[in-house]
């Protein structure tokens, strides 16, 4: 089955459908073949919890249309002894709203934190999303304390909001 993939300088980025999605969660073995890597005992990436595996799953088997507007899996295609290795996970929480705003998320494995994944591969996933005529504004959160997000955000022209969704978590926007 083809998937829908996007690649940068060092990364494939793979958009989770029904079928991955269900496999994350109830045969990890299976999720790790089915994206052809290396399991990981490290798997999932802090941010990834249950409840967010299980919205993506569930958004996507109500509505398999939401394939790239949702989760994809961040795969590092050099292959280290003999497999490919997850390196991150992120994307958006559904397609556009009525406003024409689409929410970005994301998470790297902590092995691979500091090594510019992130940055490459939210530069990819703004680049997708920005094909869609409708996608007006794109949003992001991140905790107070987390510098190295709030930087990579600031990298890729977000801008602070005023409003926050908790005391503790900011809010970024930036202009489709």
């Amino acid at each position: 089955m083809k998937r829908l993939t996007l690649c940068t300088a060092r990364l494939e980025l793979i958009a989770m459908d029904y079928a991955l999605a269900r496999a994350q969660i109830e045969d990890r073995m299976k999720f790790f073949e089915m994206l052809g890597v290396r399991a990981s005992a490290a798997w999932p990436p802090p941010l990834l919890d249950m409840e967010a595996m299980a919205y993506t799953r569930d958004r996507l088997a109500r509505f398999p249309e939401e394939i790239g507007w949702q989760a994809w899996a961040w795969i590092d295609p050099i292959e280290l002894g003999g497999a490919k290795e997850l390196v991150g996970f992120g994307g958006f929480t559904g397609q556009p709203d009525e406003d024409g705003a689409v929410e970005l998320g994301y998470s790297v494995l902590p092995a691979r934190e500091g090594q510019g994944y992130a940055s490459e591969a939210v530069n990819a996933l703004i680049a997708w999303a920005r094909h869609d005529r409708r996608v007006r504004t794109i949003v992001a959160h991140t905790m107070e304390d987390g510098l190295a997000s709030q930087k990579l955000l600031q990298r890729q022209g977000f801008s602070l909001a005023p409003e926050r969704p908790y005391p503790e978590v900011l809010r970024w926007e930036r202009a489709a």
